[in-house]
């Protein structure tokens, strides 16, 4: 999923959902070969706690608008 917050756009957004829990964003990452074979994910951006809360909050919301549910702060959390 693609999201643009105050100018920038980020691509390849997750939204990580498990019953239960609520829906939270994955940061777009990269995924690199260990030595023993495995897998490790590296985020590529990291920005700052105000920022990203903004770019969560808009991923949740279109992500949750995108299912037919409404009122991203009470809805956050639900699980369509």
């Amino acid at each position: 999923m693609d999201v643009r917050v105050d100018g920038w756009v980020l691509r390849r957004c997750r939204v990580i959902r498990e019953p239960g829990k609520r829906a939270y964003l994955a940061l777009p990452q990269e995924e690199i070969p260990t030595r023993d074979g495995g897998r490790a994910y590296v985020t590529l951006v990291t920005p700052p706690d105000g920022v990203r809360e903004r770019i969560e909050r808009a991923v949740l919301r279109d992500y949750l608008h995108s299912r037919g549910v409404y009122g991203y702060e009470e809805d956050a959390g639900a699980t369509p």
